[in-house]
């Protein structure tokens, strides 16, 4: 989430979010408790750019199948882009989701454990990991 919203601070700071999340994992209820903790505090809503959320089963809402082949072709594409001799260019048919070459970049948010860490310190300081 924190890197949806550094994206979105950075290209689209007047718009929020509402996260449509795939049902039937085992740690739905976990995610659940923590988006509700998020959605109930207007300040914390607020920095999370929050604006609603929901679990849904992919036969409901095809969109998330959508998202599934975003990432398996980002990640495709991420590869091929970064490998030796191809100077980082996104194959032909990614570059059609990018408005204009001047587009901000998807770009992948790597934690290690010191980023866990501070994340953790900052759910802690907004009171998201427990009621």
């Amino acid at each position: 989430m924190d890197a949806i919203v550094g994206y979105m601070n950075d290209n689209y700071p007047g718009e929020d979010i509402i996260y449509w999340i795939e049902s039937g994992s085992s740690n739905e209820p976990q995610a659940s408790d923590f988006l509700r903790r998020i959605h109930t505090n207007e300040k914390v809503r607020e920095r999370f750019k929050l604006r609603g959320y929901g679990f849904y089963p992919k036969r409901e809402i095809p969109a998330l199948c959508a998202a599934d082949f975003l990432c398996w072709q980002w990640q495709r594409n991420y590869v091929e882009a970064h490998s030796d001799g191809d100077n980082g260019q996104w194959l032909e048919e990614f570059r059609l989701l990018f408005e204009n070459e001047n587009s901000k970049p998807i770009i992948p948010v790597k934690l290690g454990s010191i980023g866990i860490g501070i994340r953790g310190m900052i759910h802690r300081f907004y009171n998201l990991h427990r009621d």
